[in-house]
């Protein structure tokens, strides 16, 4: 719990110093910002966001693997976003160099990081789903019907008769009963159950 806390005000503390770099304010702590900023431009912001999201992960007291998994598999399209944003940046300098890049253009640039990055996204999304739940990757497309099933389950069983409790005062009776011992009055010998033979003289 306190390193998720100690986290978390890094991530805040960060996220203060990456907009006081971002929008020229005159802080202290302004110097991991810089640094952020002249490195990712705007996407430093999300890297206070991540700490905060391994922040949350620590504080759950339950193990949750997949969200582990997702978190450190988000790396891959930030980087890929952040190898993007320095080539469009850096573009009229990287053209001279490279002939893809003076073919493809801006645009085409642009474009062919966007589609990368959203590839990964949704290959990272379904590998969590694949290895993290039982039903695979139809886990995130079914999650409604589930959902739907359960309410249905839950509406059944409310519909069914409550089983009948006994009280403990009848529980008590009934044990009270069966180890009471019989009456005096109500015990008969066998010599008196058996009946003596009558026998009459004609």
């Amino acid at each position: 719990m306190r390193v998720s806390l100690i986290l978390g005000a890094a991530a805040v503390l960060l996220c203060l110093s990456i907009a006081a770099s971002l929008f020229d304010f005159s802080v202290i702590l302004s110097g991991p910002g810089n640094f952020f900023v002249r490195s990712y431009g705007g996407l430093a912001f999300l890297i206070p966001a991540y700490l905060i999201y391994a922040a949350f992960i620590l504080a759950d007291p339950r193990y949750r693997p997949d969200k582990i998994f997702f978190l450190a598999g988000f790396t891959l399209p930030f980087i890929t976003v952040a190898l993007g944003c320095y080539i469009i940046r850096d573009f009229d300098y990287l053209v001279i160099k490279s002939l893809f890049l003076a073919r493809a253009g801006k645009l085409g640039i642009g474009f062919i990081f966007a589609l990368v990055t959203g590839a990964e996204a949704v290959l990272i999304i379904l590998l969590r789903s694949v290895l993290f739940f039982p039903n695979g990757s139809m886990r995130l497309f079914t999650g409604e019907k589930q959902k739907k099933a359960d309410q249905k389950e839950r509406k059944i069983a409310g519909l069914l008769p409550a089983p009948k409790r006994r009280k403990l005062k009848d529980i008590y009776t009934a044990s009270a009963a069966m180890a009471e011992p019989p009456a005096a009055g109500s015990i008969k010998t066998a010599e008196q159950s058996v009946e003596e033979p009558k026998i009459t003289i004609r």
